[in-house]
């Protein structure tokens, strides 16, 4: 009998089957090798699930066969559903190992391993240590030797071995997609698009002050697959569920400008016709020459996803983005020029910031859509800090209280503010804006429930009621955000 596995991707939260809830990449390629190994598994992706317990009760069987119960989890409430379904397994199957892998374990391996639901830990990226762990498991050899893996000593000691080299993405096997429920992570996150997620590249040499990959313990070097896998990955995904757009979800698509040309050539010389979104750099927008901009436009990226976080000129430098709110202006109007539409990020909360910062940044947000009316903003996202990172110490200094626990991190959440450095007024300001400022791009919104007439109307009417806001800096009385708020908390949207 082959042996079995369980890979578990928690709720995040937000999660709106069509709309956000997009491929489990993080156990989809840690589910490759295992199955081009003979290993059986079943991923449970519980933002799919009506109710968890039957679902994992019922793959869980009565746990004899199963060499691995394994969870994926980023910082923030998909700590939380992780320990519920790990709290689940251990009372129904207590000899099944629990295995925790992905961003926070990552940075946090050593906390997370001192949890009792947490067993062992696969540091960095999980595809070979993982299938050696579950290989190992079942031939009854020993575990500890394993690159990246951490576990506890009799006693409880942690110990996590130094990781292994990085992976060569082109040596990976096929992903099982057979192992989901495909049509269901069909969005329309391109511009009303049907399309999928894919990763064409890894890592981000890059330095900002707040990012996890500052982290010691996250390989940050950039690699990519080869040109022509990435475009075959492109088709199997067209050809198998009927799409036209596919969003490249990597760390830094533009990693590499020739490996970028070469990908581009490829999808003209395969006459692939799609609609594209990759992410990008202001620096890079601007640097890039019109010869660039105009291939990438023609082999169909149409969206570039670009990290602007701020629109002070004093906060950027402070979290090491090299640009300024005129840079951004720039690359705007340099996108606009070749037809091509950014999907800006923007955050909120960092230490040291102070409101009138925070105001730039909204007005930067308006800005760009008067500028290009065909742009998106991101809402205002609510900065986390990460141990390892630049401003985790002046976050701590500033008086944030570090979370000791699984259980502490799993109440982060991205709507919820840590910014123990702002008064109470203003974290609740902060709050409300990552919900209000959904509609500053007048698009966003829109492109989810369009399709409601209702809807439509009242996404209308809010986008002008939030730029008159943002316009004259006039935000009491923040009646609609303060509804999406209770909404949210109540599970009802």
């Amino acid at each position: 009998m082959a042996p079995r596995v369980i890979l578990f991707y928690p709720r995040t939260g937000w999660d709106t089957v069509g709309v956000t809830a997009s491929l489990p990449l993080s156990v989809l390629y840690v589910a490759a090798p295992l199955v081009a190994a003979g290993v059986e598994v079943r991923i449970l992706d519980e933002r799919l699930l009506k109710e968890t317990p039957p679902a994992l009760l019922e793959a869980l069987g009565d746990g004899k066969d199963l060499a691995a119960f394994g969870v994926s989890a980023m910082t923030g409430l998909q700590i939380t559903h992780g320990l519920e379904a790990s709290r689940l397994v251990r009372e129904r199957a207590p000899q099944v190992p629990i295995v925790w892998g992905g961003v926070h374990p990552t940075i946090l391996g050593r906390q997370t391993l001192g949890h009792p639901l947490v067993d062992f830990v696969v540091v960095g990226e999980g595809e070979e240590s993982f299938l050696e762990f579950v290989l190992r498991r079942v031939e009854g050899k020993s575990v500890e030797e394993i690159p990246g893996l951490g576990f506890k000593r009799p006693g409880g000691e942690p110990v996590l071995n130094p990781q292994g080299p990085a992976v060569d993405l082109d040596s990976l096997p096929p992903l099982p997609y057979q192992l989901l429920d495909m049509p269901r992570y069909i969005t329309t996150k391109i511009l009303g698009e049907r399309d999928m997620i894919i990763m064409a590249s890894r890592g981000c040499p890059h330095r900002c002050a707040y990012c996890y990959q500052q982290n010691p313990n996250v390989n940050n070097r950039w690699r990519s697959y080869s040109p022509e896998k990435v475009v075959d990955l492109i088709q199997e995904l067209r050809d198998g569920y009927d799409l036209n757009a596919i969003n490249i979800q990597d760390d830094l698509f533009f990693g590499n400008r020739k490996w970028v040309t070469r990908v581009c050539e490829e999808i003209l010389r395969r006459e692939i016709k799609m609609t594209f979104r990759a992410d990008c750099r202001v620096d890079y927008i601007n640097g890039f020459s019109d010869d660039f901009l105009a291939l990438v436009r023609k082999a169909g990226i149409q969206t570039l996803y670009v990290g602007v976080e701020s629109g002070s000129d004093r906060v950027l430098e402070m979290i090491r983005k090299n640009i300024t709110a005129d840079d951004v202006r720039k690359a705007v109007k340099k996108l606009k020029a070749h037809d091509i539409i950014p999907q800006m990020s923007f955050m909120a909360g960092f230490p040291g910031e102070t409101m009138d910062d925070v105001y730039k940044t909204l007005r930067l947000m308006l800005e760009v859509v008067e500028i290009y009316p065909e742009a998106r903003t991101s809402n205002l996202q609510l900065y986390t800090p990460y141990p390892g990172t630049a401003l985790w110490d002046e976050a701590v200094r500033r008086g944030l209280q570090a979370p000791t626990s699984l259980e502490e991190w799993g109440s982060t959440h991205w709507n919820r503010t840590q910014a123990m450095w702002f008064g109470p007024k203003e974290r609740d300001f902060l709050e409300l804006a990552s919900y209000f400022s959904f509609f500053i791009d007048g698009k966003t919104v829109a492109s989810w429930y369009g399709a409601n007439p209702f809807l439509r109307l009242l996404n209308a009417l809010y986008t002008t009621l939030v730029r008159f806001r943002v316009r004259h800096s006039f935000y009491r009385f923040i009646f609609i955000g303060r509804v999406i708020r209770w909404l949210k908390a109540k599970g009802i949207i």
